[in-house]
């Protein structure tokens, strides 16, 4: 059982800020508190793969759902982000919601080109906000997406 409802949960995640300037490159697109919430209390209460797990949240931006899952009781969670100032303000986040010292951290990097296939089990959960599809040029989300089945079983 999680250790915080949906609501607090929601209401804790209401301070952590978005993109100031989304990169529409790097498709970025800010993930409400309300969906946050409700993605991960789902996530922990029909698989229960938050609590005591180690989390990696791929193209983590300023840290929504990474803090959303340590909230919910995650040991550890990773965030690899390939935008600067995303990552920024996830440091930022982090100060802000007082857990700089929580087992939490982010990695700027191009996580598509830092992890290749490997039969190696990196985390126990793989996080990430599903794929926009928005710009087929770049379909750097579904790449994204691709990447996630490599950290994981």
């Amino acid at each position: 059982m999680p250790t915080l409802s949906r609501k607090k949960l929601h209401h804790q995640l209401e301070n952590v800020k978005t993109f100031q300037n989304p990169k529409l490159e790097f498709e970025q697109y800010c993930t409400s508190a309300q969906v946050a919430a409700d993605i991960l209390f789902n996530i922990q209460m029909t698989d229960n793969a938050l609590e005591g797990m180690s989390v990696a949240d791929l193209g983590c931006g300023t840290g929504m759902l990474s803090i959303g899952a340590k909230l919910l009781g995650a040991n550890c969670v990773l965030g690899f982000e390939i935008d600067e100032d995303a990552v920024n303000q996830f440091q930022s986040n982090l100060e802000t919601c007082e857990m700089l010292d929580e087992n939490i951290d982010v990695t700027l990097c191009d996580v598509v080109r830092l992890f290749h296939e490997n039969n190696n089990k990196f985390v126990d959960t793989v996080i990430l906000n599903p794929p926009f599809g928005t710009n087929p040029k770049n379909n750097g989300d579904v790449s994204l997406t691709h990447r996630s089945y490599f950290f994981r079983y």
